[in-house]
């Protein structure tokens, strides 16, 4: 009698409606990985400063050869924080949401944070290294003219989506439903896609090889050590990043990731 009681006991309880989870915009956000979360906040605030009392924010930021010329180095840290406008802003936030949670989910915060600065400055400094180079071989083309700068998330869009398409073993990726892309060539169907739309083309292409580099295991000397990531997290002056909603501890899996390409990798968790 007693197990027919809390039989019946457990099944009032199981037929109580349970409380909806939050769907709420800001719920939404704050279910973001913290640095995801907070370059994305980024991106959405530098484009509202340039609208609203900046117009020319944009050119400040971007990593423009010319401007590297003139010792402006922060260019190289902060041209994938310049989005280009209200669309570049809004499909920005909705890609780098995506594929930076996966990868800050597999890594940790501050190794997906220090991957990010990695891919950005790498990328940057051989756009610029490839710019002066080809300068004088062209000089019609206005390689050098403030014009010509790379910024953008995707440059590090690319070179995530280079690490990731390489560890998937599916034999296609779908772009948007209209079609089938054969997995490895995915990052190259969208530089192409890219280029034939008007958009940026050689700093893109510097986001890829990055992202080729990293997976080959050319960026592993660039890599901090996993006591030193212990460190960060444990560090006084990091707990602004550290105790946030959304924080993940590092998982260690950023030296497995690093170099999977000698010996055949495994997926993103």
């Amino acid at each position: 009698a007693r197990g027919s009681e809390k039989e019946r006991g457990a099944s009032r309880m199981n037929s109580q409606p349970q409380p909806l989870e939050d769907d709420s915009c800001m719920a939404r956000y704050y279910r973001q990985p913290v640095m995801t979360r907070g370059i994305c906040t980024m991106l959405v605030w530098i484009w509202m400063l340039g609208a609203v009392l900046y117009p020319d924010l944009d050119m400040r930021l971007s990593g423009c050869p010319a401007g590297i010329l003139s010792l402006e180095i922060w260019r190289w840290f902060t041209s994938p924080f310049v989005a280009g406008g209200l669309i570049g802003v809004l499909i920005g936030v909705l890609v780098f949401g995506n594929i930076g949670g996966q990868f800050e989910r597999t890594f940790g915060s501050l190794a997906f944070g220090y991957l990010f600065v990695l891919f950005n400055v790498l990328a940057n400094v051989a756009f610029t290294l490839l710019v002066l180079l080809a300068a004088p071989l062209f000089p019609s083309m206005g390689l050098l003219s403030p014009m010509n700068c790379a910024n953008g998330v995707w440059v590090s869009v690319l070179g995530f989506l280079v690490v990731y398409t390489q560890r998937l073993n599916t034999p296609h990726m779908s772009f948007w439903g209209l079609c089938n892309i054969p997995t490895k060539l995915y990052p190259w169907f969208l530089l192409l896609l890219f280029g034939l739309l008007g958009g940026s083309f050689l700093d893109n292409l510097c986001g890829i090889m990055v992202g080729y580099a990293f997976h080959f295991g050319y960026l592993t000397r660039l890599l901090p050590s996993e006591q030193r990531f212990q460190a960060w997290e444990a560090a006084p002056r990091l707990t602004w990043i550290t105790q946030a909603p959304g924080h993940l501890t590092y998982t260690g899996s950023l030296w497995n990731a690093a170099g999977a390409g000698e010996d055949g990798g495994g997926g993103l968790g």
